[in-house]
Order: structure tokens, then sequence, then C-alpha cells
């Protein structure tokens, strides 16, 4: 500083203007040093300041405080409408597809937030419908994966193909026209229905009662099968007893029917990956079942479990496939009873997971015949599970099914006993 003032007197001796009193030289000195001190007032000043604010607030303050609890908006009746698809068609059975919030939305929901590892909280929000939607399309591409979202995944059947299944029944085809199959069951019941097996029999005999039933959707209705697609139709059954003094009786039945998410679904057959298909009717009666549910494993190209649940009388049935018996009704016997000594060859000798191959000249198929578990348990008949492969000019399917061995040491598929006669000779 006193540089300056040093040069700044040598600046008016040379001739600049002077200061006219020593008030005003005095003055001239003040303001130079207040201009040197103003940054260090400032600072000093500055400090103050976040002293006092930091004074002013609690220790744990330091940091921003958390913003206050925002209430949530209520979803509208279409996101939860919207959510309540995407947990059914994940499997995580919502209830109602109503739009409405209930108790087994919410619970619905919590299940699949703690599945996903998010917090448990039930609601329905925006965010959730979003992933919601990201798990849907991951099940929609393991479906693809499955061949589910092929139109080829339609059930296919041949004439002398018979379903075994767990309550004792079978259903043999009989004749296959385009969409529609004829079948007659052990208990002399003749049907006719579509492929699609989520519509009503178009028409079923027994020696008592003949049963018609139409629909108001085409026989492809839910086809492809994906998971989140769904389907609704009115049935229309006319009931008429063989007997002259019973009249006839009709109803009519509102269905709507949900594909759920891929699944692993073990039955007497085997394991399988297998689709939920759920039906339920707005209107029970007395004359059927207020609630369908098949698992269709497009391996097989069948249903493996059929479950039905029944308001008048209050019940439920459950039934698993046993096994698909490849009869050949276009087959000569010779063939038939070759197949059949292979499949006891196979079961008898061959380790799980090994097979055999067959082939006859009066067939044009081959078949590939594989043991794949086994199932003894304690005191029980020693069983075990097959697949038997067949390619032909019709392509290729599987046929599944479990047989167990008698103490005459032939192996018998439970419920169609007769199997064995037919494997005694070869071909």
């Amino acid at each position: 500083m006193a540089a300056g003032v040093a040069l700044m007197l040598a600046g008016m001796l040379a001739g600049c203007e002077l200061p006219s009193s020593l008030e005003e030289l005095a003055k001239v000195f003040e303001g130079q040093t207040q201009d040197d001190q103003a940054p260090a007032v400032t600072e000093q000043r500055q400090d103050d300041v976040e002293a006092e604010a930091a004074a002013a607030l609690p220790d744990e303050a330091a940091e921003p405080a958390e913003p206050a609890d925002v209430a949530v908006p209520k979803p509208t009746r279409e996101t939860i409408l919207t959510a309540q698809k995407l947990l059914a068609g994940l499997g995580y059975e919502p209830g109602p597809l109503d739009g409405l919030d209930g108790p087994k939305t919410r619970g619905a929901v919590r299940r699949y937030q703690a599945d996903a590892g998010l917090p448990a909280d039930g609601r329905v929000t925006k965010a959730l419908v979003e992933k919601l939607s990201e798990a849907g399309r991951d099940n929609t591409a393991r479906a693809a994966g499955l061949g589910l979202a092929s139109k080829k995944a339609l059930p296919v059947y041949a004439p002398g193909d018979t379903f075994v299944y767990s309550d004792g029944r079978t259903e043999t085809v009989t004749e296959i026209d385009g969409e529609r199959v004829h079948w007659r069951s052990n208990d002399g019941t003749v049907l006719t229905a579509y492929r699609n097996f989520i519509l009503p029999a178009i028409r079923r005999d027994t020696d008592l009662i003949s049963v018609r039933t139409t629909v108001d959707v085409g026989p492809g209705a839910l086809w492809p099968l994906k998971a989140g697609r769904e389907v609704s139709f009115t049935a229309n059954t006319e009931v008429a007893h063989k007997t002259r003094s019973s009249p006839r009786g009709g109803f009519v039945s509102r269905w709507h029917c949900l594909v759920e998410a891929p699944r692993k679904v073990s039955v007497a057959a085997g394991t399988f990956d297998a689709l939920r298909v759920v039906c339920r009717t707005s209107t029970p009666s007395a004359q059927g079942p207020s609630e369908r549910v098949w698992y269709y494993a497009p391996r097989i190209r069948h249903y493996v479990r059929r479950q039905e649940r029944f308001e008048n009388p209050g019940s439920e049935t459950d039934v698993e496939l046993v096994a698909v018996q490849l009869e050949g009704g276009s087959w000569p016997p010779a063939a038939r009873a070759g197949l059949g000594w292979a499949l006891q060859e196979a079961l008898e000798t061959k380790a799980d997971g090994q097979s055999i191959e067959w082939g006859s000249s009066g067939v044009d198929a081959k078949v590939t015949i594989k043991p794949t578990a086994a199932l003894s348990e304690g005191d029980s008949p020693y069983c075990r599970t097959f697949e038997q492969t067949v390619r032909g000019g019709a392509g290729e399917r599987i046929y599944p099914g479990k047989a167990c061995r008698s103490a005459s040491g032939q192996w018998l598929i439970p419920g169609l006993e007769a199997i064995p006669q037919a494997a005694k000779s070869g071909s």
C-alpha cells in the first residue's frame, strides 16, 4: 500500500491536480484502505452466516431432509383391470377381472412383488403394470420357445389313439373330420368335439341322454395359446332324454377363458411344460361345472390334467393323463403286435434314457421307445414312465405313458390291461 501512495504522490507532484485540503487527502487514503479490506470482510460475513445456519439445525440435518410422504394417487379402474389380466396371465390369480382393487387383487400383487424382490405393499401402480408387462413378455418368449405361439400347437389326433386317465376312463379317437374329432369312451359314451378342447362337446350320446351344444365363436377361439390371451363365448345346450317320460330341456351358459403362464406339471404320465387354461361361467347350472381348467402340454399336443368345479352340489374333480396309447388304427395287426413287443422289451431291458428303435415293413413310420423314469415306491408295483416318438409322413408325435410290471413279468398300462395281449408276438 505504501508503494501505491508513493506513486500517487509522485503523480500529483508531476502536475496532476492535488486535493484542495488535508481532509480530502485523508479521504483518499481511507478509500484505498477500505478497498483492500473488502474481500476479507465479505469472507468473514459469509462464514458468520454459515455458522449461524449450522447452529440453527440439529446435527442430523447437515444433509438435505427427506421429503415428506406424498399421497399415492389411486389407480384408475382401467389400470387395475390391466394389472389383473397380467397377474392372471402370470399365474397369480387376482380373482374376477373386474377392475376393482379388492383383497384378492391386492394379495396377488403382494405375491408377485415378493417373488420379484419388490416391496410387497399390494399397491397397483403404473410402475407395477410396467413390471408385469415386462414379465408377461418374458413368459411369451418362453411360450414361443415351447412352440405355443404356433398354430401347429393345436391338438393333433389320429384314429386309434387312446387316452387313458387316472379316473379309469379311456377315450379313443374313432374318426377325424377337419376340426371335429369323434371319440368313444370305455363306458359307451360317443361324442363329437372340436380339436379346441376349451369349447363344449358338439354332441354327446349315452344310453340315457343326447346332448347338443352350439357356441357363438369359431373352432379356433383362443388359439394359438399365449399367456394373457382370453376369450368369451356363449354356449347353448339342449338335452334330450331317451325315455319318453322325461321332457326335453336346455340351458344357456356364458364363459370366459384365460391362458396363464407356462409351468411345470407332474402327472402320472410324466413331467411336462404346460399352459394353464382357465374357463369360468357366470351362469352356473345344475347340469354342468362352473369352472374348467386344463393344463395343455404342446410337446404331446394334448392336455395332461383336467380339473372341474361344480356349484350344485359343491364338488371338484382332478383327472391326470396316465398314457396315450399308439394303437395304429390303420396298421395291420402284425405291426401293432410288433410295436407292443418293442415296448415290452424297452421297459424290461433299457435304463432310463436309453431307447429302442422300431420299424415295420407294414407301416410308413419309425418309432423310438425310451423309458424316462422309475417310479418304484415301497411295496407298490415297479412302474416306469416312457415316451414313444413316432416319425412318419404326418410329421412327429410323442406318446407318453406309465406302465407297471405285473407278477407275470408283463408291463401293463394302468386302466388298459388289454395291451400286453397284442405285445406277445413280434413283427
